[in-house]
């Protein structure tokens, strides 16, 4: 179909764990995508369920750039269709959240902030920040001159637990 984002077209020949790949990832960007989408339009507690569906997928994916690309892709489509805030921090969290039986593998924990960490995320945070701060400048009178407000559509959901998720995954290496 035409909504597919990583379409498998003609004669290729793939060895099962590719074939078992690309199916994971047809499946997170084509079918959990809107379902997450689905799911935080209607503000239900299926979220939590759908991102540790994803975290499972992209977790039996072998190659931990695919893994990279496929979250990327997809934290991408749901900054493009104006995912709420609070779906966003949720599914961030649980994303870098560590599995239960697995309480002292801090590898863990913090290859899977290094796959979340990423440049989309940043640079989304970083211009949400600095929204912020413009709307605040605004609020109080201490617009700038090189100061630049765009009147662009409000993104719904808890902009404050949406940063301080943000924050919370931080580089394990600069702990003070």
């Amino acid at each position: 179909t035409g909504d597919d984002f990583f379409p498998v077209r003609g004669k290729v020949k793939f060895s099962e764990d590719e074939m078992v790949t690309i199916s994971i990832e047809h499946f997170c960007v084509n079918d959990l995508l809107r379902w997450i989408l689905v799911h935080s339009s209607i503000a239900t507690t299926a979220i939590e369920t759908d991102f540790e569906i994803l975290k499972k997928c992209i977790q039996s994916m072998p190659s931990f750039n695919r893994q990279k690309q496929v979250w990327e892709t997809i934290l991408r489509e749901l900054i493009k269709s104006f995912c709420d805030f609070t779906t966003l921090a949720v599914g961030l969290s649980t994303m870098t959240r560590r599995i239960h039986n697995d309480k002292n593998n801090e590898s863990f924990k913090s290859s899977h902030a290094d796959l979340v960490r990423c440049a989309v995320l940043d640079s989304f945070a970083s211009e949400t920040c600095d929204q912020m701060m413009n709307s605040y400048r605004q609020s109080h009178h201490l617009l700038r001159d090189y100061d630049i407000i765009e009147s662009s559509p409000k993104r719904k959901g808890n902009l404050l637990l949406f940063i301080t998720t943000c924050l919370g995954i931080h580089d394990s290496s600069h702990k003070s």
